[in-house]
């Protein structure tokens, strides 16, 4: 069973996170590609699944009809594909959300649905990403990349074999991609578009 420790540790460290990201907002942009609280799905994906493990199963059902709460309020800033992504992993949660209420809950099930949703949320930002790039607001898409690999660093934590594979090639295209002050926004924006198009046949 997972100590409450574990949640209290888990929980700062994702906190430390948001506010690394919302400084970083703070001094690189004026412009929030989808402003800080494109984290709080990661949160509290994060406390769904440790109370789960301590079979606090209220507070593990609860966290998760918050995560849905928290997708739908980024919804309303994201393109039309971004969030019929979204909404279909929703649906993923939902019925993740009435397994544990039944206690019959597929581990494997569990985590392909918190996986599907840290994905849909990565191929959000990129597109926000590519968007900004097209605008020549580079600093903004950059802000986007961050939280992009936010995303994919807590994808990990719910897959393996080639798919987890896969996620930790796409985090490090991006911290190359961010890395490199040479690119263009043309050649950031093929890179991305190629991404794109990976991780969307992923999700799918």
């Amino acid at each position: 069973m997972v100590s409450k420790s574990l949640l209290y540790l888990s929980t700062a460290i994702l906190l430390m996170g948001g506010i690394y990201l919302f400084s970083y907002l703070s001094t690189e942009s004026k412009i929030a590609p989808l402003s800080s609280k494109a984290i709080i799905p990661d949160l509290l994906l994060n406390n769904t699944s440790v109370y789960y493990q301590e079979h606090a199963i209220n507070r593990s059902i609860k966290q998760l009809d918050n995560v849905v709460i928290a997708i739908k309020n980024i919804e309303v800033d994201l393109d039309p594909e971004s969030k019929r992504i979204l909404d279909l992993s929703i649906i993923d949660l939902i019925e993740v959300r009435k397994e544990i209420a039944n206690d019959s809950v597929d581990s494997e099930h569990f985590d392909d649905a918190f996986s599907k949703v840290l994905n849909a949320l990565t191929l959000a930002e990129l597109r926000v990403s590519e968007a900004l790039l097209e605008t020549n607001h580079g600093k903004e898409a950059r802000v986007a990349l961050k939280y992009a690999m936010f995303h994919l660093s807590n994808t990990l934590k719910f897959t393996t074999g080639k798919k987890k594979d896969y996620e930790i090639h796409l985090y490090n295209e991006l911290d190359s991609l961010l890395e490199n002050g040479k690119l263009s926004h043309d050649e950031m924006i093929v890179r991305l578009e190629k991404m794109i198009s990976e991780l969307d046949s992923l999700i799918e």
